[in-house]
């Protein structure tokens, strides 16, 4: 399966979903949209794997295929919004705030997926977000805390994150979310979803 692959299992999927509850819908739904591409995979949700620190990391979904694994890590963030679906469904989208978190969450998500290809050496995996908060993906060049890890289109991450200073000169408090450093060095690439919704994948 190749980052293609899942551009066209997401072009495929928004022919039939605008929109979704909650990162649990997006995950049921995008595993289903794999299977009907790829009948012979095998799909789990939520399959753990072994981390270094001897614990286990949980994967939103993972897709056996032709003796290859690949793991999949999703984020959907939302802003607030009434979306109707195709099938006249009136979803009601939270407005979850806090893009510094969501840019920092994605991007542990990559992190992740690097120390997981380390120890079960899979061939590659993937990280995508969907999201129809424009926060995201727009660079409004505002120095702010987060700065080195922001994911708006076309900014590039790897090696060392960590969080800035706030604009009173104070390390920004990030609840917990310490620095990190990325092995590889991934471009930001937005794409189209719908008229409502962009969407993000990097390969790892």
């Amino acid at each position: 399966m190749t980052i293609q692959d899942l551009q066209q299992i997401i072009a495929s999927l928004a022919q039939r979903r605008k929109a979704f509850w909650s990162e649990a819908d997006f995950q049921f739904e995008l595993a289903q949209e794999i299977k009907t591409m790829f009948p012979a995979a095998q799909i789990r949700l939520e399959r753990p794997f072994p981390n270094n620190a001897g614990g286990r990391n949980y994967i939103d979904i993972v897709v056996e295929l032709n003796g290859e694994v690949f793991p999949i890590e999703l984020k959907y963030k939302t802003k607030k919004a009434t979306i109707t679906d195709f099938s006249g469904e009136s979803i009601s989208l939270q407005n979850h705030s806090a893009t510094d978190f969501g840019c920092y969450d994605y991007l542990k998500d990559i992190y992740r997926l690097e120390k997981l290809k380390n120890i079960a050496n899979h061939k590659r995996g993937f990280a995508i977000m969907l999201t129809n908060d424009p926060a995201y993906h727009n660079n409004t060049q505002r120095v702010s805390a987060y700065d080195g890890f922001k994911i708006y289109e076309g900014a590039t991450r790897g090696g060392l994150l960590n969080w800035g200073l706030t604009t009173k000169g104070l390390q920004f408090v990030c609840n917990g979310r310490g620095s990190f450093s990325l092995s590889g060095t991934y471009k930001m690439q937005w794409n189209t979803y719908n008229n409502t919704f962009r969407y993000l994948i990097n390969e790892i």
